[in-house]
């Protein structure tokens, strides 16, 4: 038996050789029309997807800088706070530190220049601070040439920053807690 090798349905048509091709021009000029627009087909179709993916991306990279800076000014608004109360805890800590150790000196001097036609001037002081007091009132009446009688009182219900001045003519008093109060008032909010 002999085995008959058939031909392909389309290879009738197919030219045996580029020459066939060659020879008819107008074929060629239609195989190079279809080439011209599948390849203008393909490059549009090549640039909508470009385009199309260039879109996507730009649109999470914004996505990814929105939730960036969310956090970041989510961040700021937390180091913000966390600053205010360290600056806070910094005042206080200074503020509870340094007015209540003793009466203000500047106080007690006030009190001695307007007490200096008083024949005395009273001063009432926690008793931890009596003795500062004392001091600083005899230094400020010297430092005026001052004779006035400087007594003394203690009270355990005054804070050690607190003092109460009084003479013949009027008085004064200064607050640790009214002091501690204005310096933190005094902070930025």
């Amino acid at each position: 038996m002999s085995a008959v090798i058939r031909r392909f349905a389309l290879d009738e048509f197919a030219p045996s050789d580029n020459t066939a091709a060659a020879a008819d021009p107008e074929r060629e000029a239609a195989c190079a029309i279809a080439r011209a627009e599948g390849f203008d087909a393909g490059l549009a179709a090549g640039r909508a997807e470009g385009d199309s993916l260039a879109r996507a991306l730009a649109a999470s990279i914004a996505s990814a800088l929105d939730r960036a800076a969310d956090r970041l000014e989510a961040t700021l608004a937390e180091v913000a706070d966390a600053a205010g109360e360290l600056g806070l805890a910094a005042a206080e800590h200074l503020a509870g530190r340094a007015l209540p150790d003793a009466p203000p000196a500047a106080a007690i001097a006030d009190a001695v220049r307007q007490a200096a036609g008083s024949p005395v001037l009273r001063l009432t002081v926690h008793p931890d601070v009596a003795d500062a007091a004392r001091a600083a009132a005899e230094a400020a009446a010297a430092a005026r040439a001052a004779t006035l009688r400087i007594d003394v009182a203690t009270d355990p219900s005054f804070a050690p920053g607190d003092v109460d001045a009084d003479w013949l003519t009027g008085g004064l008093s200064v607050s640790a807690a009214d002091r501690r109060a204005a310096l933190l008032a005094a902070l930025p909010a």
